[in-house]
Parts: structure tokens; sequence; C-alpha cells
């Protein structure tokens, strides 16, 4: 974190003020790293959940930009849970990919209100994947399988709803966040796709491309976001095979 965690109950500290979380790489490494990586032709991705975290990453991607010179390198930050509101703009500007995994915002108690002691105000911009969105940055959705269930439809409904399964808290968990179905579709397909360098052969529905599809029970982009938790699957087909099919 770029300022320490709360204290226990928020009351002061007990025993020394706490700390900030102990990075894998100074942000000096991981830059020389990334520039090093960079410069062989790999596509670098870095984990960063907290907000100082995702600075260095985002300073690392930078100083491989400068280094290096202009490409399409798609640089990418993985999870991203709280990122310090000036480097909500340098994924767009930067061009680096957030991606971004929806059900780990999941709001229930255990999550949210522990996670939130824990970073105070900071909680405020917890995965702000439409910030990101709204300054030009690009998201692209998955699981994080298998730390989170793989099912698509506990992710939409955080992307879209930002509550529990059960809908709590009503209106969502920072709602401001939420994305319309058409844009959490988007990221969890398209967008997935490009930031693998995969967007020529998958990630929509065109001739040509992969036949990786689902046929659904119903028209969400119709029926909005109240229906993605109730929908069902009546085929799945991967690689233009049938896999799955309801009676």
């Amino acid at each position: 974190m770029l300022e320490p965690y709360e204290p226990a109950g928020g009351a002061g500290p007990a025993q020394g003020s706490p700390g900030r979380g102990l990075p894998n790489w100074t942000p000096e490494t991981l830059a020389a790293m990334t520039v090093g990586a960079d410069r062989r032709g790999w596509q670098v991705e870095i984990h960063a959940i907290g907000d100082g975290g995702g600075r260095a990453a985002l300073d690392a991607h930078a100083a491989a930009a400068r280094a290096n010179g202009r490409r399409d390198r798609r640089g990418r930050l993985e999870h991203i849970e709280t990122i310090d509101a000036a480097d909500i703009a340098r994924f767009g500007r930067e061009g680096v990919v957030a991606s971004m995994q929806p059900f780990h915002a999941d709001p229930s108690p255990n999550q949210a209100d522990v996670w939130s002691a824990n970073i105070g105000k900071r909680a405020e911009r917890a995965w702000v994947w439409r910030s990101i969105l709204a300054g030009g940055g690009l998201v692209a959705f998955g699981s994080d399988w298998p730390v989170v269930r793989f099912d698509p439809r506990i992710h939409l409904n955080m992307a879209v709803n930002r509550t529990t399964r059960d809908g709590r808290p009503p209106g969502g968990w920072l709602p401001e966040q939420r994305l319309p179905l058409s844009q959490a579709l988007a990221a969890y397909t398209w967008g997935s796709a490009y930031a693998a360098f995969g967007e020529g052969w998958r990630g929509t529905l065109e001739e040509g491309k992969v036949a990786d599809l689902v046929v659904l029970d119903r028209d969400l982009l119709a029926e909005g976001g109240s229906a993605i938790l109730g929908t069902e699957v009546r085929l799945t087909v991967a690689g233009g095979r049938i896999v799955h099919r309801t009676a």
C-alpha cells in the first residue's frame, strides 16, 4: 500500500504503526525486470492488488515504454483491488490492460467489511472497473480460477449489480462502479481475447473465428442485470464442438 493499513479497530495501533504490506520486488528491480523482459518481446503481466503495488507496476510498464520505444505491448496488471485516484487514468494513457476478476469484489460481510476496515477510505476505490474504462483504459474480465469459481454468471452479476447473490446491499456496493451488461460482456469476451493478443480469432461471434459460445435460455441484454443469476445454459460449444446440451 502507498500508506499503512488502518490500525485494528480504527482506534490506534496497540503496538506500533501497521505496515504497508511486503512487495515481492522493489520498484527499481521490478522496473528493471520489466524493461528487460519487454526488450525480449515478452508480454509482461504483473500481479498488483494494493495501490502501492499498482503504482509500482504502472511505473514499470511506463519505464519499459520509455526504454524500448512504442509498440503494441499490451502490458497487464492482474487483480487491482484498489488503486490510487491519480493512477486510474494511466491505464488508458499508457495502454496497460486492467485484468480484473469481478467476483473478488463480492460484498459479503466477511469480505467487504474486513477488507474495508483494513484500508479505510481507500475502500472507496475498490475494483474501479468503470472508472478505468471511463479513463480510456481497457478492462479484461476473468475468474481467477481455482481461487474463485469460474462460473461467468456470478462474475457478471458482480460487474453489473455489485451485489451478493442474494442481492445485498440494495443498489450495489459502490454503485457508481456498476457496468452496463453490454460492457461487462465485452470485457469478459473481446476484452480478454485482446489482452492475450487473441482478438483476431476469438472473443466475438464472427465468421472464421473459433466457435466458443453458449446459448442461454433468455436474452440477457433484453431482460437486464436482474436476470443474470437465474440464467441457464442450454448449449455449450467449444472449438466448434458441442460439449453440453440440455435435454
